[in-house]
C-alpha cells in the first residue's frame, strides 16, 4: 500500500480535485462540520496523506493535533500546517490508551490493510465519550447511477489518473477500492468493536459517505 502512494504522491492532491471536480474539498469541510467539537481537543487525522483535512481540522484551534499516514512521500507534502506528523501504520498506533478525542479518517479506511485491527486501535486510543468521523467514498443506492459510476471508476479513473499522475495502476487500485467497499460492513465493524454509531450522512452526488461514531463501551 505505502508503494501505491508513493508513485502518486507528487500529483495526488491536484489528481484527486481534478477527479472530483473540486468536490473533496467541499467534502472534508463537510465533516469538520459533522464532528462534536469541544475545548482543548486532541485529533489525530489518521492517514491523513498531504494533510488537506488537517489543515481544516487546525482551524478549530485543538489543543493537540497529529497527522499520520503509511507514506512518508504524502506526508512530504504536508506543509504551512499547524499540526504534528508522523509516518504510521494505523494497525499500530504508537499512542497510549485513551489519548484523543476525536480521530478522522478521510478516504483511508477503505485501504487499510488490516481494518478491523486498525479500527481497534482507534477505539484504544481514543478516551471515553470519544469520537471517530469517517468520510469514504461510496457507492450510490439508485441502480442506474451505480452502473455509471462503476463504469467511470473502472474505465475513466486510470485514463484521468496516468494522465495527471503518469500512473494508472494505482487509480486502477482506486477504482477496484470503492467498488469492493461497503459502507454497512464498516458500521457493523465499528459496532463489533464497542462504538456506538452517531450519525450517517451519502453527500451529493452521493458518492461519499459521513459516518461518526462515539466511544462507549471497553474493550
Amino acid at each position: 500500500m505505502e508503494q501505491i502512494f508513493k508513485k502518486v504522491a507528487k500529483r495526488y492532491r491536484v489528481t484527486n480535485h481534478i477527479l472530483s471536480g473540486g468536490l473533496d474539498i467541499v467534502w472534508r469541510k463537510r465533516l469538520v462540520k459533522s464532528i462534536s467539537k469541544k475545548p482543548k481537543m486532541a485529533i489525530l487525522d489518521l492517514a491523513c496523506g498531504g494533510g488537506e483535512l488537517t489543515r481544516e481540522l487546525s482551524k478549530l484551534k485543538p489543543e493537540k493535533l497529529i497527522g499520520a499516514d503509511i507514506s512518508k512521500e504524502m506526508l512530504n507534502n504536508a506543509r504551512n500546517i499547524d499540526a504534528d506528523f508522523l509516518q504510521l501504520y494505523g494497525n499500530e498506533l504508537l499512542f497510549p490508551d485513551n489519548s484523543f478525542d476525536l480521530i478522522t479518517i478521510a478516504f483511508g479506511v477503505r485501504n487499510f490493510e488490516a481494518r478491523q485491527k486498525s479500527l481497534k486501535e482507534c477505539f484504544r486510543v481514543l478516551r471515553q465519550d470519544g469520537e471517530i468521523a469517517i468520510l469514504e467514498f461510496s457507492l450510490p443506492k439508485n441502480r442506474f447511477l451505480r452502473t455509471i459510476y462503476k463504469f467511470h471508476l473502472k474505465h475513466f479513473v486510470p485514463i484521468i489518473g496516468r494522465i495527471c499522475s503518469g500512473s494508472s495502476a494505482p487509480y486502477r487500485y482506486l477504482g477496484c477500492s470503492i467498488i469492493h467497499f461497503s459502507i454497512d460492513n464498516l458500521k457493523s465493524e465499528l459496532s463489533e468493536l464497542g462504538f456506538k454509531i452517531d450519525k450517517q450522512k451519502s453527500l451529493f452526488p452521493y458518492i461519499c459517505t459521513i459516518v461518526t461514531a462515539k466511544k462507549c463501551g471497553i474493550r
